[in-house]
């Protein structure tokens, strides 16, 4: 029997925490526990919280402040045989973890799973899978080994253009959605109800436990957990491990507190990429120069764009994984540093 632990790392995010634990005690199926790991700067009342949420079992701690850490945590303390991984700003419909325990028990081999996860852009709130590429932005990422996070059937070109489509479609489904040579995800077969994937943002997923303990989150990466998914997933037994389920989808508010900037997070996560290639016997010498040149395809495309702040912050996480320099790769090897935040 199936039983499912929630496990939320909040910081600064009081009203958020509420929507997201609303929309859970909301839930058609029981949730046997919702474990709060908070490291506001001032603490999460837990009185306040138990008062108002008193459909939910909830148990809240505190944490230093660091989203891998809190998630590891949560994770130990769970007692449910899968945990709901759950960002405090997501909010969700009454009928999605029994949409995702209904795959998982139609589907035996499935340790992960998630729904769609829509967020606010100039059309209202999207799902990422559903964007599309023209057939000059997918040259340039194909050229580039850049991830594509999109529809790829659906790009459409005109008749000098049919041919290398037809060539980059076919390239594309014998990928299917795993990586590119440089290591960045590829999410581009999305056709039908579901669809599986070697790289999902877990903020919304169930996962079996003992999955997450054997693939924990690394906690050198700085306190946003910048790249944090990508290194957990990694990890996970076979080639496609997690399931992504269409016809649910949960609601990422994306709140502005405790926000990096973009150029910030960028510059992370391809400094936590490397480390995580480095780390991982999937990768290899190769990936890691094909990364390189992937870069180089971000700091023209950045320069060509006049985004120069991003272009600088390319530029230095190039410089830093040729040489060697990786600041979380240091960090590791010293072994006295638990958690670098690089800036660019």
């Amino acid at each position: 029997m199936m039983s499912v632990s929630v496990v939320i790392p909040t910081r600064n995010r009081f009203e958020s925490l509420c929507r997201c634990l609303t929309s859970l005690e909301r839930q058609t199926y029981p949730l046997k526990e919702v474990l709060i790991v908070d490291a506001s700067d001032a603490p999460v009342d837990g009185t306040i919280l138990t008062d108002r949420f008193s459909r939910l079992r909830l148990t809240i701690v505190h944490s230093q402040a660091s989203v891998c850490a809190q998630r590891n945590r949560g994770i130990k303390m769970a007692t449910g045989t899968h945990v709901l991984l759950s960002d405090d700003d997501i909010e969700y419909p009454s009928d999605y973890v029994a949409n995702l325990l209904r795959f998982i028990d139609d589907h035996p081999d499935c340790g992960a799973v998630s729904g769609v996860l829509l967020e606010l852009s100039g059309r209202g709130y999207d799902d990422a899978t559903s964007q599309t590429l023209n057939l000059v932005q997918l040259c340039w990422k194909f050229l580039f080994q850049l991830t594509v996070w999109a529809d790829v059937e659906s790009t459409q070109a005109s008749l000098l253009g049919r041919l290398p489509l037809k060539l980059l479609k076919s390239h594309y489904r014998r990928r299917l959605n795993t990586f590119t040579l440089a290591g960045w995800p590829l999410v581009t077969q999305v056709a039908g109800d579901d669809f599986r994937t070697a790289i999902f943002g877990l903020g919304a997923s169930v996962v079996r436990r003992e999955w997450l303990l054997a693939s924990p989150y690394d906690e050198i990466l700085d306190s946003f957990g910048i790249g944090d998914n990508y290194g957990v997933a990694i990890g996970f037994p076979g080639t496609m491990p997690i399931a992504v389920v269409r016809t649910t989808s949960a609601t990422h508010h994306r709140s502005e507190e405790n926000r990096l900037t973009a150029t910030v997070t960028y510059f992370r996560r391809v400094l936590a990429l490397d480390y995580f290639m480095v780390r991982s016997k999937k990768f290899t010498p190769v990936n890691r120069a094909f990364l390189c040149w992937s870069l180089l395809g971000n700091f023209l495309a950045q320069m060509i764009g006049r985004d120069f702040h991003r272009a600088r912050a390319t530029l230095k996480a190039l410089l830093l994984i040729a040489v060697g320099r990786n600041p979380y790769l240091k960090a590791v090897r010293s072994n006295t540093i638990r958690s670098v935040a690089p800036i660019p």
